[in-house]
């Protein structure tokens, strides 16, 4: 469980670097912006989620704190140069949550369908 946490943070804090660099820095090589948003956070969301083998109620607050961040983010991209706050954005990234977060909860619940078989 404590990879599963390491990959988490380090998948937030590369997130939040990429979220945070003034726009003129290009940290992912290609670009579809509404894509990446929610892919980063379909990844966040499936790692939080497997971190902390939530059940689906430790999910659901995953899910809503991954969003969040994620809004927050897009409200602190308004003072960096060359970003901008945007709502698709912050959709996208609420959406890649969700998704992210009930991957990660079902292969949870699959784990401990197993571990009571066993």
């Amino acid at each position: 469980m404590w990879a599963w946490r390491w990959l988490a943070g380090l998948a937030l804090l590369a997130v939040l670097i990429g979220s945070l660099a003034p726009g003129h820095v290009t940290v992912v090589p290609f670009d579809l912006p509404d894509q990446k948003h929610f892919l980063a956070y379909a990844v966040l969301g499936f790692l939080f989620v497997m971190a902390f083998q939530a059940n689906w109620w430790q999910a659901l607050l995953v899910v809503l704190g991954l969003a969040l961040i994620g809004f927050g983010v897009e409200l602190a991209q308004d003072v960096i140069p060359k970003r901008y706050f945007r709502w698709v954005d912050v959709w996208a990234n609420a959406q890649g949550a969700s998704v992210g977060g009930v991957v990660g909860w079902f292969v949870c619940w699959l784990g401990r369908g197993e571990a009571a078989k066993g």
